[in-house]
């Protein structure tokens, strides 16, 4: 399905159009129950452009009464899906698929000697990550596979999801993550965690660089800590154990003594200690520390020894390091030229649908939605707005657009509910097309390939457009589902029925389905007349009624047949707010206005009249000819018109008379 940014801004499907209350009072902040980011990405791709393919939308409204029937596999789906959260597989993909030039030897010599560009090694920590996520993704579909196997699915999306996510998809890079990567590697996100697999994720062959170097790395943490136990005992003679020092590691200074400053301040050389501030030299009992420095409540020291290991672990370390990235490059191509990528797509898509129907079927049996039935007519029961109908006191309403009856003009008052109306079935329309339930008792849409929406009265000052061009704008390229909200605003009233009638007959032509929301209460008595079998007319009812000398304005927001009555409700809803003087005035003023119309009119000539008659009477022939009603319809307009033109003869035959006598 097509639609414009017009109508993504008006149905609020991923922001709101002002600023909201606290939560996402949108169509994607009210389906997003995903669980990876896969699934959150195919969510916000099928809300812009749902599905129109009425196969497709069945097998998921399929897989989501499947889970909805099946709590049990529905929940350790949901429990499951949660492990993939934060591991992008299709990111991961996209990297190992990325273009790599780099001088690594083949994966078939472990001993590194090609010379690794500064750039590649300065993202190798990055990397690792991702191939550590790999692997953990990995895994958890092999688990997820197993549980879909369990649950015995039959489904026919469900098991497509397992067929995709078989041992075959998985084995092949899992073996070669397993031949370079230890069996404890794990993913994570803390940083601390990440900088500890860059040292031991790595498998190590005996004598080489890397074993060689993990080698020494543990015997100078040894030595380093042996060092420690040795100054401890020395410390706690002279400042009690309760005061004793910790060996810290500081990601700068290396190997430090850590003190509390309130039990060492005494020994520091120093009058005014400043947190931050080396201070050089000091003796702590009978040991001497340098490069001292005070950090909050803490005091970090080394001595010489201190700075030696320090020196020796960062040595060993930038060794395994860089002999370890050289290995993750290399895995990163072994993956992409072993021509697995394409399995880790298929499983990324196949985890992603899974995700989404998940989520689908978390939002249908918290918020009670139904399955909608594809045909060809839009029938909704108790249809709600999914959106507003958290807000307490809602009132659903029932849709019908038949197949025939397409046009549906919708009046009412203000704050009536027209707006809300209008917009239920276009959220309710989408949220069918991307495979989701919906919020009604009984549901029934069709195939809907484009959604137009023409809302609100904002001009476009960036522009220069008015309101009333932004208007003609919009609706220049909607001529499918259409929703109108109060067109033809921006100019006269005569001018604005005009066009709105324009357009609307165009689109009774051209048999689009459209919800039309307007204050022209003649627009629905004048496409009923020309188009009487394929307009409908409904409203938002409300009810007036004085009490206490107060105007009272009922509005259930509640959709009946038939065109608005009450509609001029106005001065008495005003009289709440005003003076009676002023109140009257203003009826004296609008009494005084009807008058001057009714006499301008009364004042045309006869000759005036009857050419506006026959332009009139001509207009009709020609509209009636060309338009595409069947042949009863437009032997019914004919004889309209021919009633029209005897009017006219009539009338001239007595104009005649008149002149002769």
């Amino acid at each position: 399905m097509r639609m414009d940014r017009p109508a993504i801004a008006a149905l609020e499907l991923l922001r709101n159009a002002r600023p909201a209350a606290p939560g996402d009072n949108t169509l994607f902040g009210l389906a997003n129950n995903t669980r990876t980011p896969g699934g959150r990405r195919l969510l916000t791709k099928n809300i812009l452009q749902p599905m129109t393919n009425e196969e497709e939308i069945n097998l998921h409204h399929d897989a989501v009464e499947s889970l909805c029937g099946d709590e049990d596999v529905f929940r350790k789906l949901r429990d499951w899906l949660k492990e993939f959260d934060g591991i992008d597989l299709e990111s991961i993909s996209g990297w190992v698929s990325e273009d790599q030039t780099i001088g690594i030897v083949s994966s078939s010599g472990r001993h590194m000697s090609a010379v690794v560009g500064a750039h590649e090694l300065s993202q190798a920590e990055e990397d690792l990550s991702r191939i550590l996520g790999l692997k953990s993704y990995l895994k958890n579909v092999q688990a997820l596979h197993q549980l879909l196997r369990a649950a015995d699915v039959t489904d026919h999306l469900l098991e497509s999801v397992a067929s995709k996510t078989g041992a075959d998809k998985t084995e092949p890079t899992l073996g070669l993550l397993a031949a370079v990567l230890q069996d404890d590697a794990a993913y994570s996100r803390s940083a601390a965690e990440i900088g500890h697999a860059r040292m031991w994720a790595i498998r190590a062959l005996p004598n080489d660089a890397i074993d060689l170097a993990r080698a020494g790395h543990r015997r100078t943490r040894e030595e380093a800590e042996a060092y420690f136990a040795e100054k401890l005992a020395l410390f706690q003679e002279i400042l009690g154990e309760a005061a004793a020092p910790k060996l810290f590691e500081d990601k700068d200074k290396g190997y430090c003594f850590k003190f509390k400053w309130a039990d060492v301040r005494q020994y520091v050389d120093t009058d005014q200690p400043q947190p931050g501030e080396d201070w050089g030299q000091a003796k702590i009992g009978c040991v001497r520390v340098n490069l001292g420095v005070r950090k909050g409540e803490h005091y970090l020291c080394q001595t010489d020894r201190l700075l030696d290991f320090s020196q020796q672990v960062r040595v060993h370390s930038d060794i395994i390091t860089k002999e370890s990235d050289k290995y993750v490059l290399e895995l990163r191509n072994a993956i992409a030229e072993s021509g697995y990528v394409s399995d880790l797509t298929s499983i990324a898509k196949a985890v992603a649908q899974l995700d989404l129907v998940c989520s689908h079927a978390e939002l249908t049996t918290t918020q009670g939605y139904v399955r909608p039935k594809i045909g060809k007519e839009l029938a909704l029961t108790k249809a709600r707005h999914p959106i507003m109908e958290a807000r307490r006191g809602f009132v659903p309403n029932d849709v019908f657009s038949g197949d025939d009856t397409k046009f549906v003009v919708v009046t009412g008052t203000n704050m009536g509910g027209k707006t809300t109306y209008i917009k239920t079935i276009a959220l309710i329309q989408i949220l069918a097309q991307i495979g989701c339930f919906v919020p009604a008792e009984r549901a029934a849409v069709p195939i809907c390939d484009r959604i137009f929406v023409r809302s609100a009265t904002n001009d476009n000052a960036a522009g220069n457009a008015g309101t009333f061009a932004v208007e003609m704008e919009e609706m220049s390229v909607i001529l499918h589902l259409v929703i109108i909200d109060e067109l033809g605003r921006g100019t006269s009233t005569i001018e604005g029925l005009g066009l709105a009638a324009a357009m609307a007959e165009e689109l009774v032509k051209k048999k689009s389905r459209v919800f039309f929301a307007t204050h022209y209460i003649d627009l629905g008595k004048m496409l009923n007349a020309w188009y009487s079998s394929q307009v409908l007319n409904v409203h938002m009812s409300s009810t007036g009624s004085v009490e206490e000398g107060y105007a009272t304005i009922s509005l259930p927001h509640t959709v009946v047949a038939g065109p608005v009555r009450n509609w001029d409700y106005g001065l008495e809803l005003a009289s709440r707010y005003f003076p009676a003087s002023l109140i009257e005035s203003a009826r004296h003023w609008s009494k005084h206005q009807q008058e001057q119309d009714d006499l301008n009119r009364a004042e045309k000539t006869a000759d005036e009249m009857k050419i506006a008659a026959e332009v009139g009477v001509m207009a009709h022939i020609e509209q009636a000819l060309s338009s595409q009603m069947s042949n009863l319809e437009l032997a019914e307009r004919l004889e309209v018109v021919a009633d029209q033109y005897k009017m006219l003869e009539e009338g001239d035959k007595a104009s005649n008379d008149n002149d002769e006598a």
